[in-house]
């Protein structure tokens, strides 16, 4: 894998952009320095509480060289650091803002070409191993009215430039993700715009931790959605502020249906329909997941079985609220055989995520059309809570060892070694991709696994057909964020009854304001406590139909 020597980072106001620059600096190099271009200033607690801030994000281990003095000290800086280090220069805008305090603001942009040459030159001999260098990008904002601001824009634009054309890499970080920009950016003499380059840029080098890793492939890109996904609605909450005040008749002097009240008002509201649910899918989503995800796991086959021979809770449960089983069938799309650790390298082609996203929106209409009333994904995989964990992370910026709960083994005994080997592989695979994309068809080919790719289509077809979701797992609870990529109104197209006091699931619920109604800490796995939800609700969703459709009021 080719090393990025010189990386240039941009980004708008508190984009996050000195945050990544930081971690791209840091990675791998013991020896560090910080190369300020910025002055304390006592007399602005803003600009001071700025500063300090920033110290807590490098944390200790950093050599800081204040260049914020004159110009010139930027560059000699860049020229003196030890042969082998890693820089990081915040912040370009800073520099510039000396340049022009000493020139003046009467100066002109062209009169600044020597400096700006001169800093891209110190840039790109630098005997440091890797320099990273953080500036604002002012190109997609308003023109400042003052000459001075005018000023300022230019001569930074001409820096980025500059500063660009000499280093390997340029990621532009908006709301704290990054995006790698294109190695090609030239315009031909006809205005036509030129094409991207086909081949994939060089990425930052991954320090040697002894595990032997494969080459990174591109990203695969978005997906392009479909009409009917465009067109996905939330529920209608007029629909169902109007059911919620309906049950308004049940409380008699006292709290009436209580916690039930909000998700028996959006069952009705959602689905139009008054009654409990009777038609009750549970969709099966196996494959187990190589390395160390999958420590401490029972393999698929022996789940299924287990599932399919009546012995499981799942089963059971499934027996008592009248459920039907539907099994992902993943053969038939050619999604069975064992991929490679996701620490190691990217799980699935572009190709196998589209054929796994298509198999969960058919799931999900099929069983629509047959007059399920309601779908209770769960995952049975060997691994995919530590795929689900990795793609969490991913997606949302969370510590992933945070999202993993305790493995419980045999006699439910707690296995921490098996946390530990789950823990390593998802840090490292987050490792493995941390300068790529964070699409949703890019994370699923790179860390999710086809059983996401499956429940990811399960929440946009359901979606698309106005079909409940009740989500216990965090698998599914994954996969509500990923569908939000594609389609931004499919989660609120599921209904999280319960937690289950799992790390992941309760972060999803965070993220998107999910209040789960329930609390039962159950453990029988996935799907589980969703069908005990539904036991819970189905009496009062038939009390709730028998009500009138004007509200009564005690």
């Amino acid at each position: 894998m080719t090393d990025a020597h010189r990386v240039l980072v941009l980004g708008g106001i508190s984009s996050g952009k000195s945050r990544f620059a930081e971690r791209l600096a840091a990675d791998g190099s013991a020896d560090r320095h910080y190369l300020a271009t910025g002055r304390e200033n006592p007399d602005d607690p803003d600009w001071q509480r700025r500063i300090e801030t920033h110290r807590e994000q490098r944390g200790d281990g950093w050599t800081t060289a204040e260049c914020g003095a004159d110009p010139d000290a930027l560059r000699t800086a860049l020229a003196e650091v030890p042969a082998g280090s890693a820089v990081l220069v915040d912040d370009l805008g800073g520099w510039v803002g000396l340049l022009l305090e000493r020139d003046g603001d009467d100066t002109d942009r062209y009169a600044l070409a020597a400096d700006v040459a001169a800093l891209a030159e110190a840039v790109r001999d630098s005997p440091a191993a890797r320099v990273v260098l953080v500036s604002p990008e002012v190109g997609l904002s308003v023109v400042p009215e003052s000459r001075s601001g005018r000023l300022f824009a230019d001569v930074l634009g001409d820096v980025n430039r500059a500063v660009a054309e000499v280093c390997d890499r340029v990621a532009l970080v908006v709301a704290g993700r990054a995006v790698w920009l294109p190695t090609d950016a030239t315009v031909p003499a006809d205005g036509a715009a030129a094409p991207v380059a086909a081949e994939a840029v060089a990425a930052v080098a991954v320090p040697d931790t002894g595990a032997e890793v494969a080459e990174e492939p591109e990203d695969i890109g978005p997906a392009q959605p479909d009409d009917d996904i465009a067109a996905i609605r939330p529920p209608d909450r007029i629909a169902i502020n109007a059911a919620q005040d309906r049950l308004v008749a049940l409380a008699s002097g006292g709290a009436g249906l209580g916690a039930l009240a909000e998700p028996v008002a959006w069952a009705v509201g959602a689905t139009g329909r008054p009654g409990p649910w009777t038609s009750i899918r549970l969709v099966l989503v196996g494959a187990d997941h190589a390395g160390g995800a999958s420590a401490g796991s029972t393999v698929a086959a022996d789940k299924l079985a287990a599932i399919e021979s009546g012995d499981a809770p799942l089963a059971r449960l499934a027996e008592r609220t009248g459920a039907t089983l539907t099994v992902a069938d993943l053969a038939a799309e050619g999604l069975t055989a064992p991929a490679p650790a996701m620490e190691r390298a990217d799980v699935l082609t572009a190709e196998q995520v589209d054929a796994a996203f298509a198999l969960g929106r058919r799931l999900a209409e099929t069983a629509a059309d047959e007059g399920a009333d309601v779908l209770v994904p769960a995952a049975y995989g060997a691994g995919v809570r530590t795929a689900a964990a990795a793609v969490l992370a991913a997606a949302t910026g969370a510590e992933p060892a945070g999202l993993l709960d305790r493995v419980v083994g045999t006699a439910g005994r707690i296995d921490d070694d098996a946390w530990i080997a789950r823990a390593v592989a998802a840090r490292d695979a987050l490792h493995r991709v941390r300068l790529r994309s964070r699409d949703t068809r890019s994370l699923l080919a790179m860390l999710g696994g086809p059983d996401l790719a499956v429940l990811t289509g399960l929440i946009v077809g359901a979606a698309v057909r106005r079909t409940p979701v009740l989500v216990d797992n965090p698998a599914t609870a994954t996969a509500m964020i990923l569908a939000r990529d594609l389609a931004p109104s499919s989660p609120w197209w599921c209904l999280v009854p319960d937690h289950g006091r799992q790390p992941a699931v309760q972060h999803v619920c965070d993220l998107l304001g999910f209040e789960p109604f329930l609390d039962l800490g159950l453990g029988l796995g996935d799907g589980c406590t969703a069908l005990t939800a539904v036991g819970v609700l189905a009496p009062h969703l038939a009390l709730a139909a028998t009500l009138d459709d004007e509200p009564v009021h005690a």
